[in-house]
């Protein structure tokens, strides 16, 4: 008992820091050599990008300090919004096509939503005033910004990671080089919940009191804002950033966002999109951690974005195979390989698994099979530590985890066959939103009964199951030698960045009493989206937006009626114990 309450001590040390990786920044342009935010002049710029992207100044006077008074704060916030608005009109352009054009475009994206969207039923949100509400509204908008926001408000609403509708200016600007420009002074568009980025210089993690706080620094990378661990964003423009959350949301801007299904990883990651979200202001407030003092700073745009993992590694973790080398987590690009890294802490003998994601199939493109085999002997080579560390804080995902994951067999005793969950589509045959079948009930063995329209890939999705629907998990954990077990105390940690296949994984091990997860709520993105890159077209405007859905969810077997998990990461509190 006593070395299950030190891991669990050391895991808690690990669950409050995270860390980044060295990255270039570009040389900072003064605002005042810019026409536009490329550079060009509004004409130029629209004949190269689609995009006028016209700054506008904000000629209101920003304090140094944050603002004491609330009639000020007031004051600030009103003028820094309706500053953004403006920006917002004349920086994307004019409304595209006529109100009708746009209402048909709506009409159709909420529809498809409304057919096909597979998590409705833990949503406390009225899908049917939401269509009053903006259909009426997106016939009225006067800029192409305004047009943006309501598409991209329709997947923000409904908060789920894999959910997001973005028009085509906005997505094709940031694949036409256009990735800093988008940022770069015109201050939009909005990143909400997409808080495993920063351009800072740092990264920042959320505390329990919600406060945002430097968790590491990018050594190689210019400090623009003097970072050092421990420093606090406590404003911008003299205003608290929780101030200008709920503001910022209804300011009518367009949203870059991920969403999080559960209520405290979407806090999370709302929260801690600040690292993001600095360009929109002028001046940054920081609480520094030495003195206590704070700081105003002018507010640096031009920067590259840089992703902040959630793992922090402990010291002296070293290779199992030869203890002099220290293990490293220098990240990739794509940040697929490796699928995980494993070590020791010899002193303690405590084995730590760091899984960076569940994208199996890129491990070893040539030999898929081949992860299944190295990640059961990477668990084989820890049986012997005193307890074992398994972290999924920051793993993005990937392709479902299933039984290339045969590994975890070794870790569960006796139970390794159980059946946990199976998959749920939306019952074509109600008109109840929340009512779910189950998969080969609504679509068929074979996909026989498939309705879906052929954008959404069905007939894909039926070959990568070999033809057929038997995607239950009855042997999630396969073992070549299933007799090998792990004898004593495994922690799990997840948060708010474990997400899609990693969410899949977090439930499974969940179910086991071999585990005990520790942290912060997995993000609640338990689904599948059909297709990445599918679009609306709609010539007529020579537009048109790129839509990710969700049209499949886990569900649990004994769970009737099927309620996709509802209550799955919503029950649970910050820190939890399951043993």
């Amino acid at each position: 008992m006593k070395k299950n309450w030190l891991l669990i001590a050391l895991a808690l040390t690990l669950l409050l820091t995270s860390c980044g990786q060295p990255a270039a920044s570009p040389t900072p342009t003064a605002a005042s050599e810019i026409i536009t935010a490329t550079g060009l002049s509004p004409e130029e710029n629209m004949k190269k990008y689609g995009i006028p992207a016209v700054i506008v100044p904000f000629d209101y006077l920003v304090p140094d300090g944050l603002i004491e008074d609330p009639a000020e704060r007031e004051a600030m916030i009103e003028a820094k919004i309706e500053h953004l608005q403006e920006v917002n009109r004349l920086f994307w352009g004019d409304a595209p096509g006529t109100p009708e054009e746009r209402q048909e475009i709506f009409d159709e994206l909420w529809s498809t939503l409304d057919t096909h969207f597979v998590a409705f039923n833990r949503l406390d949100l009225d899908w049917d005033a939401f269509y009053d509400e903006y259909h009426e509204k997106i016939g009225q908008v006067q800029s192409y910004g305004e047009y943006a926001h309501i598409i991209t408000l329709m997947g923000y609403v409904l908060e789920e990671a894999h959910t997001f509708l973005l028009p085509g200016r906005i997505k094709e600007a940031s694949e036409r080089g256009m990735g800093d420009a988008i940022v770069y002074g015109a201050t939009i568009p909005l990143f909400f919940g997409s808080g495993n980025v920063s351009e800072i210089g740092a990264c920042l993690v959320v505390t329990f009191d919600e406060e945002l706080v430097v968790s590491s620094i990018w050594e190689a990378s210019p400090n623009m804002y003097d970072f050092k661990v421990g420093d606090e964003i406590v404003g911008f423009n003299g205003v608290s950033w929780h101030e200008w959350l709920p503001r910022l949301e209804a300011a009518g801007i367009p949203f870059i966002s991920a969403g999080a299904g559960a209520d405290n990883a979407r806090r999370y990651n709302v929260l801690r999109s600040a690292m993001v979200n600095d360009k929109l202001f002028e001046k940054i407030n920081i609480r520094r951690a030495g003195t206590g003092e704070i700081e105003t700073m002018d507010v640096v745009f031009d920067r590259a974005p840089q992703a902040c993992p959630e793992w922090t590694l402990p010291d002296g973790l070293v290779s199992v195979d030869d203890p002099d080398q220290p293990i490293s987590l220098q990240a990739s690009i794509p940040p697929w390989n490796p699928v995980f890294v494993h070590g020791i802490s010899k002193e303690e003998n405590i084995g730590y698994i760091i899984l960076r994601n569940t994208n199996w199939p890129k491990a070893h493109p040539e030999n898929p099979g081949q992860f299944a085999d190295d990640f059961e002997q990477a668990i084989l080579s820890l049986l012997d530590t005193d307890a074992l560390i398994i972290d999924l804080r920051g793993s993005i995902g990937g392709e479902h985890p299933g039984p290339f994951f045969k590994g975890l067999a070794h870790l569960v005793k006796g139970s390794e066959d159980k059946e946990i969950y199976s998959i749920a589509v939306r019952d074509p045959g109600s008109d109840d939103r929340t009512r779910l079948i189950n998969v080969k009930e609504g679509w068929g063995d074979d996909c026989e009964r498939v309705t879906n329209d052929d954008r959404f890939n069905v007939a894909s999705l039926c070959a990568r199951y070999r033809g057929s629907l038997h995607i239950v998990v009855p042997d999630p954990f396969l073992s070549d030698e299933p007799n090998l077990y792990y004898e004593n105390p495994i922690i799990v940690m997840t948060g708010p960045y474990c997400l899609s296949g990693c969410d899949y994984l977090s439930l499974a091990l969940d179910k086991f009493p071999e585990f005990t997860l520790i942290g912060r709520d997995p993000n609640g993105s338990l689904t599948q989206p059909l297709s990445y890159y599918q679009t609306y077209s709609f010539p007529q405007i020579n537009d048109y937006v790129y839509f990710l859905l969700p049209a499949q969810a886990p569900y649990y077997v004994d769970e009737y009626p099927i309620d996709h998990l509802r209550a799955c990461f919503k029950s649970y509190v910050n820190i939890r114990f399951h043993k």
